[in-house]
Protein backbone atom coordinates (compact mmCIF):
# COMPACT_ATOMS: atom_id res chain seq x y z
CA UNK A 1 0.00 0.00 0.00
CA UNK A 2 3.10 2.08 -0.35
CA UNK A 3 1.86 5.87 -2.06
CA UNK A 4 3.06 6.87 -6.08
CA UNK A 5 5.06 9.53 -5.32
CA UNK A 6 3.92 10.93 -8.96
CA UNK A 7 0.17 10.72 -7.90
CA UNK A 8 -1.07 13.88 -6.75
CA UNK A 9 -3.00 12.92 -3.84
CA UNK A 10 -3.98 9.27 -1.78
CA UNK A 11 -6.90 8.22 -3.18
CA UNK A 12 -9.15 6.13 -0.78
CA UNK A 13 -12.27 4.44 -1.40
CA UNK A 14 -14.51 2.85 1.33
CA UNK A 15 -17.13 -0.05 0.75
CA UNK A 16 -19.37 -1.68 2.51
CA UNK A 17 -23.04 -2.11 3.35
CA UNK A 18 -25.78 0.13 4.46
CA UNK A 19 -25.17 0.53 8.12
CA UNK A 20 -21.42 -0.66 8.23
CA UNK A 21 -19.99 2.96 9.24
CA UNK A 22 -18.68 4.08 5.61
CA UNK A 23 -20.08 7.91 6.11
CA UNK A 24 -19.21 7.78 9.57
CA UNK A 25 -15.71 6.45 8.78
CA UNK A 26 -14.57 8.91 5.95
CA UNK A 27 -15.90 11.85 7.82
CA UNK A 28 -14.21 10.95 10.96
CA UNK A 29 -10.70 10.20 8.76
CA UNK A 30 -10.83 13.66 7.22
CA UNK A 31 -11.42 15.60 10.79
CA UNK A 32 -8.41 13.97 12.33
CA UNK A 33 -6.14 14.49 9.38
CA UNK A 34 -7.56 18.03 8.59
CA UNK A 35 -7.16 18.95 12.18
CA UNK A 36 -3.12 17.57 11.97
CA UNK A 37 -2.27 19.61 9.18
CA UNK A 38 -3.14 16.52 6.85
CA UNK A 39 -5.55 18.15 3.89
CA UNK A 40 -8.18 15.58 3.38
CA UNK A 41 -11.36 15.84 1.99
CA UNK A 42 -14.60 13.48 1.13
CA UNK A 43 -16.31 12.80 -2.02
CA UNK A 44 -20.20 11.25 -1.05
CA UNK A 45 -21.83 8.98 -2.78
CA UNK A 46 -23.26 11.25 -5.23
CA UNK A 47 -21.86 14.13 -7.01
CA UNK A 48 -22.53 18.10 -6.77
CA UNK A 49 -23.20 17.84 -10.51
CA UNK A 50 -26.82 18.26 -11.97
CA UNK A 51 -26.67 14.72 -12.41
CA UNK A 52 -26.12 13.74 -8.90
CA UNK A 53 -28.35 16.53 -7.78
CA UNK A 54 -30.85 14.66 -9.94
CA UNK A 55 -30.07 11.56 -7.84
CA UNK A 56 -30.33 13.22 -4.68
CA UNK A 57 -34.24 14.12 -6.16
CA UNK A 58 -34.89 10.05 -6.36
CA UNK A 59 -32.99 9.49 -3.44
CA UNK A 60 -35.40 11.87 -1.18
CA UNK A 61 -38.37 10.37 -2.85
CA UNK A 62 -37.22 6.62 -2.41
CA UNK A 63 -34.10 5.32 -0.67
CA UNK A 64 -33.52 2.44 -3.55
CA UNK A 65 -33.69 5.33 -6.28
CA UNK A 66 -36.89 3.86 -7.51
CA UNK A 67 -39.45 5.59 -9.55
CA UNK A 68 -42.61 4.06 -8.73
CA UNK A 69 -44.32 6.77 -11.58
CA UNK A 70 -42.20 5.47 -14.84
CA UNK A 71 -42.26 1.54 -14.64
CA UNK A 72 -39.50 0.03 -16.21
CA UNK A 73 -37.22 2.86 -15.76
CA UNK A 74 -34.11 0.79 -14.30
CA UNK A 75 -31.41 0.79 -16.96
CA UNK A 76 -32.19 4.73 -16.90
CA UNK A 77 -31.36 4.31 -12.72
CA UNK A 78 -28.36 2.14 -13.62
CA UNK A 79 -26.94 4.33 -16.30
CA UNK A 80 -27.57 7.90 -14.43
CA UNK A 81 -25.57 6.42 -11.38
CA UNK A 82 -22.96 4.84 -13.57
CA UNK A 83 -22.64 8.11 -15.52
CA UNK A 84 -22.57 9.93 -12.01
CA UNK A 85 -19.59 7.48 -10.81
CA UNK A 86 -17.72 8.66 -13.80
CA UNK A 87 -18.26 11.77 -13.26
CA UNK A 88 -16.73 11.80 -9.84
CA UNK A 89 -14.01 9.80 -11.62
CA UNK A 90 -13.51 11.97 -14.33
CA UNK A 91 -14.11 15.57 -12.88
CA UNK A 92 -14.85 15.26 -9.07
CA UNK A 93 -11.56 13.21 -7.73
CA UNK A 94 -9.38 14.64 -9.99
CA UNK A 95 -9.94 18.13 -9.07
CA UNK A 96 -9.83 16.94 -5.16
CA UNK A 97 -6.46 15.22 -5.37
CA UNK A 98 -5.16 18.34 -6.74
CA UNK A 99 -5.83 20.19 -3.62
CA UNK A 100 -5.69 17.87 -1.06
CA UNK A 101 -3.37 15.35 0.35
CA UNK A 102 -6.21 12.69 1.08
CA UNK A 103 -9.48 11.65 -0.85
CA UNK A 104 -11.72 9.11 0.54
CA UNK A 105 -14.68 8.22 -1.41
CA UNK A 106 -17.86 6.96 0.00
CA UNK A 107 -18.54 4.20 -1.78
CA UNK A 108 -17.10 2.47 -5.14
CA UNK A 109 -17.63 0.68 -8.00
CA UNK A 110 -19.08 -2.57 -5.89
CA UNK A 111 -21.93 -0.43 -4.64
CA UNK A 112 -23.76 0.51 -8.09
CA UNK A 113 -23.57 -3.51 -8.99
CA UNK A 114 -25.13 -3.78 -5.79
CA UNK A 115 -27.16 -1.36 -4.88
CA UNK A 116 -28.93 -1.07 -8.63
CA UNK A 117 -29.07 -4.41 -9.66
CA UNK A 118 -31.96 -5.09 -7.93
CA UNK A 119 -34.36 -2.41 -10.01
CA UNK A 120 -33.09 -4.11 -13.16
CA UNK A 121 -33.74 -7.99 -11.77
CA UNK A 122 -37.19 -7.07 -10.39
CA UNK A 123 -38.22 -4.67 -13.64
CA UNK A 124 -37.24 -6.91 -16.30
CA UNK A 125 -37.50 -10.32 -14.71
CA UNK A 126 -33.88 -11.30 -14.75
CA UNK A 127 -31.80 -13.77 -11.82
CA UNK A 128 -30.37 -11.52 -9.41
CA UNK A 129 -26.77 -13.04 -10.07
CA UNK A 130 -27.33 -11.91 -14.25
CA UNK A 131 -28.39 -8.85 -13.50
CA UNK A 132 -25.15 -8.20 -11.54
CA UNK A 133 -23.26 -9.38 -14.12
CA UNK A 134 -24.37 -7.45 -16.34
CA UNK A 135 -24.14 -4.38 -14.43
CA UNK A 136 -20.94 -4.95 -13.61
CA UNK A 137 -19.82 -5.70 -17.49
CA UNK A 138 -20.09 -1.73 -17.32
CA UNK A 139 -19.13 -0.49 -14.69
CA UNK A 140 -15.74 -2.35 -15.18
CA UNK A 141 -15.26 -0.19 -17.97
CA UNK A 142 -14.49 2.71 -15.84
CA UNK A 143 -11.04 4.03 -14.25
CA UNK A 144 -10.25 2.52 -10.97
CA UNK A 145 -7.68 5.39 -9.65
CA UNK A 146 -7.91 4.19 -5.83
CA UNK A 147 -4.67 3.60 -4.06
CA UNK A 148 -6.07 2.05 -1.15
CA UNK A 149 -9.72 0.09 -0.82
CA UNK A 150 -11.07 -0.33 2.51
CA UNK A 151 -14.19 -2.70 2.86
CA UNK A 152 -15.97 -2.44 6.16
CA UNK A 153 -17.86 -5.40 7.51
CA UNK A 154 -19.82 -6.32 10.64
CA UNK A 155 -22.87 -8.33 11.34
CA UNK A 156 -26.49 -8.01 10.02
CA UNK A 157 -27.97 -7.11 13.21
CA UNK A 158 -25.24 -4.68 14.12
CA UNK A 159 -26.35 -2.69 10.55
CA UNK A 160 -30.06 -3.22 10.88
CA UNK A 161 -29.18 -1.37 15.20
CA UNK A 162 -27.23 1.35 13.51
CA UNK A 163 -30.33 2.00 10.45
CA UNK A 164 -32.87 1.76 13.47
CA UNK A 165 -30.88 4.68 15.34
CA UNK A 166 -30.62 6.53 12.72
CA UNK A 167 -34.18 6.15 11.81
CA UNK A 168 -33.22 5.01 7.92
CA UNK A 169 -35.03 2.07 8.52
CA UNK A 170 -38.10 -0.17 7.61
CA UNK A 171 -38.27 -3.97 8.14
CA UNK A 172 -40.17 -4.57 4.35
CA UNK A 173 -36.54 -2.97 3.14
CA UNK A 174 -34.92 -5.93 4.89
CA UNK A 175 -35.35 -8.36 1.84
CA UNK A 176 -33.56 -5.69 -0.37
CA UNK A 177 -30.97 -5.11 1.66
CA UNK A 178 -30.22 -8.85 1.86
CA UNK A 179 -30.07 -9.21 -1.75
CA UNK A 180 -27.62 -6.69 -1.78
CA UNK A 181 -25.79 -8.29 0.67
CA UNK A 182 -25.43 -11.80 -1.56
CA UNK A 183 -24.60 -9.23 -4.32
CA UNK A 184 -21.83 -7.72 -2.62
CA UNK A 185 -20.79 -11.80 -1.63
CA UNK A 186 -21.08 -12.25 -5.61
CA UNK A 187 -18.72 -9.83 -6.47
CA UNK A 188 -16.14 -10.38 -3.32
CA UNK A 189 -16.21 -14.28 -4.71
CA UNK A 190 -13.92 -13.32 -7.54
CA UNK A 191 -10.33 -13.44 -6.11
CA UNK A 192 -8.43 -10.75 -7.55
CA UNK A 193 -11.30 -8.24 -6.85
CA UNK A 194 -10.96 -9.67 -2.94
CA UNK A 195 -7.63 -9.32 -2.97
CA UNK A 196 -7.72 -5.98 -3.71
CA UNK A 197 -9.42 -4.73 -0.52
CA UNK A 198 -8.23 -4.44 3.13
CA UNK A 199 -11.10 -5.88 5.17
CA UNK A 200 -11.77 -3.46 8.41
CA UNK A 201 -14.40 -5.26 10.91
CA UNK A 202 -16.64 -1.85 11.84
CA UNK A 203 -18.84 -3.83 14.23
CA UNK A 204 -16.68 -2.11 16.95
CA UNK A 205 -17.46 1.48 17.97
CA UNK A 206 -16.77 3.88 15.38
CA UNK A 207 -13.85 5.78 16.93
CA UNK A 208 -12.18 2.20 17.28
CA UNK A 209 -12.72 1.85 13.53
CA UNK A 210 -11.87 5.56 12.63
CA UNK A 211 -8.48 4.78 14.22
CA UNK A 212 -8.19 1.13 12.16
CA UNK A 213 -9.03 2.76 9.12
CA UNK A 214 -6.30 5.62 9.46
CA UNK A 215 -3.48 3.74 10.26
CA UNK A 216 -3.98 2.25 6.86
CA UNK A 217 -4.38 5.36 5.38
CA UNK A 218 -0.99 6.80 7.27
CA UNK A 219 0.78 3.56 6.15
CA UNK A 220 -0.05 3.98 2.80
CA UNK A 221 1.06 7.65 3.52
CA UNK A 222 4.07 6.83 4.59
CA UNK A 223 3.38 8.65 7.58
CA UNK A 224 4.02 7.94 11.79
CA UNK A 225 0.65 7.07 13.73
CA UNK A 226 2.10 9.69 16.27
CA UNK A 227 2.52 12.24 13.53
CA UNK A 228 -1.45 12.47 12.95
CA UNK A 229 -3.22 10.96 15.83
CA UNK A 230 -0.83 12.44 18.77
CA UNK A 231 0.93 9.91 21.45
CA UNK A 232 -1.43 7.50 22.92
CA UNK A 233 -3.73 8.27 19.92
CA UNK A 234 -3.96 4.82 18.26
CA UNK A 235 -2.21 1.55 18.43
CA UNK A 236 0.88 1.11 15.79
CA UNK A 237 0.55 0.92 11.96
CA UNK A 238 0.26 -2.74 11.16
CA UNK A 239 3.26 -4.73 9.11
CA UNK A 240 3.27 -3.63 5.60
CA UNK A 241 2.00 -7.19 4.16
CA UNK A 242 -1.11 -7.22 6.63
CA UNK A 243 -4.09 -7.05 4.25
CA UNK A 244 -6.98 -7.56 7.14
CA UNK A 245 -7.85 -5.70 10.18
CA UNK A 246 -10.26 -7.40 12.46
CA UNK A 247 -11.06 -10.12 9.93
CA UNK A 248 -12.69 -10.66 6.90
CA UNK A 249 -15.88 -11.35 6.68
CA UNK A 250 -16.30 -15.15 5.59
Amino acid sequence: MTRDSRRPALVVAVEGLEGAGKTTVVNGCAAILAARSVSATVLPEFTASPLGGYLMTRLSADRFLRDPVNVPSAWTQVFSVVADLAYALEYSLPAAARAHTVVLKDRWHESVVACQHVALADEYGLDDSLACDMIDGVVRTLPDPADVRIWLHAPEAVRVRRLRDRADYDPEDLPVLRRRERAYQQLLSNPQRRAGFVFVDSSRPADEVVDAVLEIVLAALDRPVSDVRGPGGVPPIPPRGRRTTGGAPA
